[in-house]
């Protein structure tokens, strides 16, 4: 009966001349960090007895660098097993073996070690070569929803103000893990009138997630009381001015009771006034609820666009007095006055320029202003030229 025995198998050795009988199985010890795991060589009939003259290291052919997910088998049967081939024809089939060396391991199963392999010569224990593995078992990738429900708008039965309503469950996946998936409702769950948010949270075994949400609105005519509406504030701008709600804002509403549903808000306008400078209208707005007409609450907003005020100048000059040429006239410059209103300027106009050439006297100087409606504004100084030439 055939016996099997480890590497303490004793050779008969001279120098590299050694003779022994051997033969290698390929069956493994179970793999533990820190201890070596390796072939079982099974002894022959002494009768056959070879030479050995072997002085090449083995050649070792490791798997690649394994990425995985936590909690998978580091066997080699799943991440990969070593090859070990004798160095040259004259030397015997190596022993191989590993030992790991667990650098992290985290509590969701997530690991991180090395794998040292080692192939041996079974008789010239210098005749060795050795090689690395890397194993890394993570998962920093979260679910993913590829499918998640629209926002879901029901109607109840008249007179009830809650519907079940109904929807497809999301759809969700991971790269590595079962999921749970936890919700804070069903299909077929019982909503009341109004708004609910419906969201889904899918989490793997190492904690990452990702969330799915929508909403179901409940529509119902159990309403009794009419919607309450708040209307802006008066609105007062210049003739031309748009009149749309952007502009002169919008009223907003609220449900009037709790079963009750978001009313709906409009408006309507009537002309008071409609003159060239002058245009006035009320617009009534109205917040409606939407399933039941007679439900209704209004308000009135005035709009006004007028234009009574004239123009105005900033730095109208004071009077100026100056020395005359030799030609008996003068040239004078000032800053020009500058003309403003609350509603536009159509033009300004003036009798004189800065730079312009005056007499001996007093000359007076006018810009006037005048606005789109109408409304004019002045503003006048004088400009003083002295004799101081002669016209003998």
């Amino acid at each position: 009966m055939e016996k099997q025995f480890t590497m303490r198998y004793k050779f008969i050795c001279t120098l590299l001349l050694c003779i022994g009988v051997y033969s290698l199985n390929k069956a493994q010890i179970p793999i533990s960090e820190g201890v070596d795991h390796q072939l079982i060589i099974q002894k022959m009939d002494p009768g056959l007895q070879v030479a050995y003259n072997c002085n090449e290291t083995p050649i070792l052919i490791i798997p690649k660098d394994y990425h995985g997910c936590p909690g998978e088998s580091t066997e080699p049967v799943f991440i990969g097993q070593a090859v070990a081939h004798p160095g040259s024809p004259a030397c015997p089939q190596p022993t191989l073996s590993y030992r790991d060396s667990v650098l992290y391991q985290g509590a969701c199963g997530d690991l991180h070690l090395l794998r040292f392999w080692t192939a041996k010569d079974p008789v010239n224990i210098h005749l060795i070569t050795r090689d690395t593995q890397e194993v890394l078992l993570v998962d920093t990738i979260a679910p993913v929803f590829q499918y998640c429900p629209e926002d879901l708008t029901v109607v109840a039965p008249i007179h009830e103000c809650d519907v079940s309503a109904v929807w497809k469950a999301p759809i969700v996946s991971d790269n590595c893990f079962q999921l749970l998936l936890e919700t804070n409702h069903y299909p077929g769950d019982i909503f009341h009138v109004g708004e609910t948010r419906v969201r889904y949270i899918a989490q793997d075994q190492c904690g990452n997630l990702d969330s799915c949400s929508f909403t179901v609105t409940v529509l119902a005519n159990c309403c009794q009381e009419p919607p309450i509406i708040y209307c802006p504030t008066d609105y007062n701008g210049c003739p031309g001015d748009s009149t749309s709600p952007k502009k002169t804002k919008f009223a907003t509403g609220i449900a009037g009771g709790p079963d009750c549903n978001a009313p709906v808000i409009s408006y309507n306008d009537h002309t008071i006034s409609t003159l060239p400078c002058s245009y006035r209208i009320e617009r009534t707005w109205y917040a409606t609820d939407p399933l039941n007409s007679s439900l209704r609450d209004s308000c009135t907003q005035v709009i006004t666009l007028l234009d009574t005020t004239p123009p105005s100048f900033n730095g109208c000059p004071a009077d100026i007095t100056v020395a005359s040429n030799a030609d008996c006239e003068a040239i004078v410059r000032w800053a020009p006055p500058q003309a403003s209103d609350d509603c536009g300027i159509k033009s300004v106009v003036h009798t004189h320029s800065p730079g312009d050439t005056f007499p001996i006297g007093t000359t007076q100087v006018i810009y006037t202003a005048e606005d789109n409606c109408g409304h004019t504004a002045q503003c006048a100084f004088n400009i003083t030229v002295t004799k101081q030439c002669c016209t003998e």
